[in-house]
């Protein structure tokens, strides 16, 4: 898979500097076209016809009018794209999550591995649905309230529980494990792939490999095993058995 990949610079020179980037090594591999846009009017012009980009690369030397607006114009065409900042300059965090765009990849232009890094920012891209069919297949799990943003990959989700801290919760990856301020009363109600199974649990049924009735269990794809409350043992079972017969699962039940 190929993407295109779009460059926006408010200093056309700096944005032509990065471009060459993308001129030979193994970025070839993963990029079929290249779009340099400067202006901030060029750029918003172009975005309102929904071009099928799923990389962007903002290069600017501040966090500053320019590039702000360029990410907001970005997240209000396609939320799941990849933004990528490439600067001189540090970035203020802090500015980042005030203008609600995140999230984003940030390095600078004079990084030595910067090569290395546009490529593990396509390779991630690979994991993204195509523009347009991402909510329609439910690629995606994006969740936001006033504490925090998150956006995963929906299938890399394998359940949510109850954290060690008061109002906070434990979002378990295929990969990873983070501790995020939320309810499980408001994951549960964000992605119909989820189900709660007990007062401290919800899982991604799709990850479920197996459901033991005797054991009151529920052994996840990343080996886990979840308790299911008994109250909660057939609603569990049926979901299981739509998802099964409607949707492809193949989960098993002893």
């Amino acid at each position: 898979m190929k993407f295109d990949v779009c460059i926006c610079s408010e200093d056309f020179a700096s944005g032509e500097c990065f471009c060459q980037k993308f001129n030979g090594g193994p970025e070839l591999l993963l990029v079929k076209r290249v779009c340099h846009l400067s202006s901030l009017k060029r750029v918003a012009r172009y975005l309102t016809q929904k071009p099928n980009y799923q990389v962007y690369f903002v290069v600017f030397a501040h966090w500053d009018t320019y590039a702000l607006k360029v990410c907001r114009l970005i997240r209000a065409v396609d939320k799941f794209a990849v933004i990528s900042l490439v600067t001189t300059q540090p970035v203020n965090a802090m500015a980042i999550i005030q203008s609600r765009v995140y999230p984003l990849n940030t390095y600078s232009i004079g990084d030595s591995d910067l090569n290395r890094r546009i490529v593990t920012d396509l390779k991630a891209s690979l994991r993204l649905p195509m523009i347009g069919s991402s909510q329609k297949n439910g690629g995606w799990f994006f969740f936001e309230n006033k504490s925090i943003s998150l956006q995963l990959p929906l299938l890399d989700v394998n359940y949510f529980q109850t954290a060690d801290e008061p109002h906070k919760i434990d979002v378990v990856t295929n990969f990873s494990k983070r501790t995020v301020t939320a309810k499980l009363s408001e994951i549960v109600v964000a992605n119909p792939s989820f189900i709660r199974v007990h007062r401290s649990f919800v899982v991604n049924v799709p990850n479920i490999e197996v459901m033991d009735r005797s054991l009151q269990m529920l052994m996840m794809n990343n080996g886990d095993q979840i308790p299911v409350a008994r109250r909660m043992m057939a609603e569990v079972g049926a979901r299981i058995r739509s998802f099964n017969a409607g949707e492809g699962g193949v989960i098993g039940v002893q």
